[in-house]
């Protein structure tokens, strides 16, 4: 997996074989013999609302390796990564946690995972073309049950069954109310990032180039940058650069205060600001004053 390559794609660990994986088919736990790469996918807002604790999570991946006798491997460049900014702390969290339902139904559920559920519908007294229409339904999409985009399954389903007379007339229905429904939503949800970024920290809005460049696509974009661990090439966003700090500033103003000595004789220093022509005549007044002439 490429890491430096791609910004939204970042591998954070590794495991050089002996991975133990559940096999589909039979339902068993089976060591994969090859090497398998773990990434993450994220952009610059989501180290905002959900930040990594990157040193918890490395220490439970190595707990876990040893545990179960795998060799685990953390990149340098994703240790480097996080090792080298500050992450922004929110105190309160503005969007809300909703619990996912626990329904048959729930194709416009966007929290639920899509998996294969017609073994658990067989299981729990359904037959077997109505457990794979049902899996079919639970498949879609929710952004498109957002828009009012009922599945075809649905309609199959509703046609089989004993109200087939009202089928379309209930479809229509729940297309009007899925749509505003979910039109609800996007107005909700814009209006609490709306508020979220205008209440937000200035450091936090990504800053606009004064040139004609495309937004930054760093996800470290909203986390300050302290050090230069993973030796990355500066770009025009000043996500790149190291914050300035107090302590730097001291820094910069010892060097200058010691710049005045640089230029005795068996100074162990190195001052970059002397030309050819100043050292040719620092090598004659040396000379001069050893009684070379």
């Amino acid at each position: 997996m490429q890491t430096q390559g791609s910004r939204n794609c970042l591998e954070i660990v590794r495991f050089e074989g002996g991975l133990p994986l559940t096999c589909v088919d039979t339902l068993q736990l089976e060591r994969v013999p090859f090497s398998i790469s773990f990434g993450l996918f994220m952009n610059g807002e989501s180290l905002i609302f959900d930040s990594l604790d990157w040193l918890a999570f490395k220490e439970d991946i190595c707990d876990w390796s040893i545990s179960h006798g795998i060799k685990s491997i953390i990149p340098s460049f994703a240790d480097a990564l996080f090792h080298e900014r500050t992450f922004p702390t929110l105190h309160t969290r503005i969007f809300p946690s909703y619990s996912p339902s626990i329904g048959v139904f729930h194709f416009f559920d966007g929290t639920r995972e899509k998996t294969n559920e017609t073994p658990h519908l067989l299981q729990a007294g359904f037959s077997n073309s109505e457990a794979k229409l049902i899996a079919q339904i639970n498949k879609h999409k929710p952004e498109l049950s957002a828009l009012g985009i009922l599945p075809n399954q649905l309609r199959t389903l509703l046609k089989g069954s004993s109200h087939a007379d009202h089928a379309e007339e209930a479809l229509a229905d729940l297309r009007q109310t899925m749509f505003w429904k979910g039109f609800k939503l996007w107005k909700k949800r814009t209006a609490l990032v709306a508020q979220f970024w205008k209440e937000c920290p200035q450091e936090w809005k990504s800053t606009k180039q004064t040139t004609n460049t495309q937004q930054c696509l760093n996800m470290f974009h909203f986390c300050t940058k302290i050090k230069d661990l993973s030796k990355q090439k500066l770009t025009l966003c000043p996500c790149s650069k190291i914050a300035p700090t107090d302590k730097r500033l001291g820094a910069s103003k010892k060097r200058k205060k010691d710049s005045t000595i640089t230029s005795l004789p068996g100074s162990r220093q190195i001052d970059l600001f002397f030309t050819r022509e100043d050292h040719v005549r620092r090598d004659r007044d040396r000379d001069k004053r050893y009684g070379a002439f």
